[in-house]
């Protein structure tokens, strides 16, 4: 067998084979195409995940530092209350309305130990559903979010 012959059954041969997979770049992409796309869907419904809990941990922050320098707590409880969580529902106004809906209800105030010998004051969002913004339903997402912070209390200075 000469050199030309063995070239011309090699390309005989690679014809043969290529001819058989035309189909199967088309194949793959049908198969990976949804698993990618999950897993994309999912990362981004994570990151709206953490950017709402990163907005409520800031929320609750900005509503302990203006709450520790009100020096009337023990007179005025109910208006600087209602102050403060507006102060904290005014810090949610990037978030989705879905994701902020009834949070004046699950934002509490603590004075502590008690109201008329403060030491420390707690504001928190316990308990407020997620609503998953993409709507997948399976993804390992949390149903509620919550965030606590506490300052020492300035008032008395």
């Amino acid at each position: 067998m000469t050199w030309g012959g063995v070239t011309k059954m090699l390309k005989i041969c690679l014809q043969k084979i290529l001819k058989s997979q035309r189909g199967q770049a088309i194949v793959e992409f049908a198969v990976i195409i949804p698993i990618f796309l999950v897993m994309l869907l999912g990362l981004l419904e994570w990151g709206f995940v953490l950017w709402t809990q990163t907005t409520f941990n800031n929320a609750v922050r900005d509503g302990a530092r203006e709450a520790v320098v009100l020096q009337d707590w023990d007179v005025n409880y109910s208006q600087d209350a209602s102050k403060i969580i507006a102060t904290v529902s005014g810090r949610l106004t990037g978030l989705p309305s879905a994701q902020t809906q009834n949070i004046a209800d699950n934002i509490t105030i603590e004075l502590l130990p008690n109201s008329t010998n403060i030491e420390s004051i707690r504001i928190s969002i316990a308990a407020q559903p997620y609503v998953p913004l993409i709507g997948i339903t399976g993804v390992a997402v949390p149903g509620t979010l919550s965030a606590t912070s506490e300052f020492r209390y300035e008032g008395n200075l």
